[in-house]
């Protein structure tokens, strides 16, 4: 997910590239971090942090921000 905006996408599974390297590469312009669960808003991070939690959870999917774009 973004965390810029809290706006989240699947990870594209890769033998050729770690997990935060495919999140990376699918969102190159942004800072993103990988949550891992059932679905989003019972996940957590590596920190156990959930994704509800997060101060712009769920704001990503209200609007896109000026802000935070994956492609700048």
């Amino acid at each position: 997910m973004r965390t810029c905006d809290g706006y989240f996408f699947p990870l594209i599974k890769s033998s050729r590239a770690t997990r935060q390297q495919s999140c990376n590469y699918a969102c190159p312009s942004a800072t993103v971090e990988i949550f891992d669960g059932a679905n989003i808003e019972t996940s957590r991070n590596a920190r156990g942090e959930t994704y509800k939690a997060l101060m712009d959870s769920l704001a990503g999917r209200a609007d896109s921000s000026a802000r935070c774009s994956c492609n700048d």
